[in-house]
């Protein structure tokens, strides 16, 4: 028979031997990271936590930061907010679908990786734009269908 502290002994080594494997792919993995984070920070001057955090550990920007240009994009295309090239107020159907689409297109893509007000804010500011759109095309096609002023 098999002494069993034999056996023991065996079953230890390779749960060491397997323990020490991690320790090793851990650490060479983490080399990488740093190795990777060291580059980009090289190429662009500054290091990673520079880039990514503001004052006092505060990231710089966040999510708003991304959608609100393109929400204003399409506020301006419904004549909600002046365009930022003419100073006027106008209406472009086709450009206010063009950013409502883009910000549709990050809220598919970003579904449950926001946080909770994030994700609500997101969902309103979407809401409130296609209502817009849908009133703006209305009143487009109401105009188009109203005869011309009568020739003096």
């Amino acid at each position: 028979m098999t002494d069993p502290r034999k056996r023991k002994r065996v079953d230890d080594e390779w749960k060491q031997r397997a323990a020490e494997e991690k320790r090793k792919i851990e650490q060479s993995l983490a080399a990488e990271e740093n190795a990777a984070n060291a580059a980009a920070a090289g190429a662009s001057g500054a290091g990673l936590s520079e880039v990514v955090e503001g004052v006092a550990g505060e990231p710089r920007v966040d999510f708003m930061a991304l959608i609100q240009p393109l929400a204003a994009q399409a506020m301006a295309g419904l004549g909600q907010l002046p365009d930022p090239r003419t100073g006027m107020r106008g209406i472009d159907l086709e450009f206010a679908r063009d950013s409502i689409d883009l910000l549709s297109i990050l809220d598919v893509k970003t579904r449950g990786n926001l946080s909770g007000e994030e994700a609500a804010m997101m969902q309103e500011l979407l809401q409130n734009l296609r209502a817009g759109f849908a009133s703006a095309a209305r009143a487009m096609a109401a105009e188009a269908t109203q005869p011309p002023p009568p020739a003096e």
